[in-house]
């Protein structure tokens, strides 16, 4: 009789799971390495900052963007999602605080993208070509990445981006290269 009740009373414990922490925070819409969970919704953010990067090629041709910066949980988490249309010299820039393996999905995410994965100098190391719309399955960096770059889905093809090239923005103490 003892242990049903020690089992009827842990039914009603809370327990800490990944789905509390969601509803604690919010919730998250992109995949976090640090949870190992994707959460089911992410909270809305208004107004990005926006600012411009340059991405010399390693012909030397530059190109510029105009980019809105996710640096925050919540603005990463919601990133691009919900957008119906992205002009071809707009992204959106997610700066982490450490390099580590980035992983991304498309949950909410209407259109097409190139994901871009930056070393810490600015660096690409590696592209993921017109990840599809939708798709819940992870988009994970080569290497370890200190930011990412999402541009739409096939501009980094049309306009010969590859890897070896680098972003040019102050996040990467590299805005003296010319």
């Amino acid at each position: 009789m003892r242990y049903i009740l020690i089992l009827v009373l842990l039914a009603f414990v809370p327990f800490s799971s990944h789905a509390d922490k969601a509803e604690r925070s919010g919730g998250l819409q992109k995949f976090y390495e640090e949870e190992g969970v994707a959460y089911p919704e992410a909270p809305h953010v208004e107004g990005f900052q926006r600012d411009t990067l340059k991405l010399k090629k390693q012909n030397g041709e530059v190109l510029h963007f105009n980019v809105e910066l996710a640096t925050n949980t919540a603005e990463q988490s919601q990133g691009l999602m919900f957008r119906t249309e992205l002009a071809e010299d707009a992204g959106m820039l997610f700066l982490f605080s450490t390099s580590r393996l980035r992983n991304f999905w498309m949950k909410n995410t209407l259109i097409p993208l190139d994901i871009i994965f930056l070393h810490e100098d600015g660096h690409i190391h590696h592209i993921h070509h017109n990840a599809r719309p939708q798709d819940l399955t992870r988009i994970t960096s080569k290497y370890p990445s200190r930011a990412a770059l999402e541009i739409p889905g096939g501009v980094a093809g049309r306009m010969g981006i590859a890897e070896g090239d680098q972003v040019i923005h102050a996040a990467f103490n590299n805005t003296h290269l010319k």
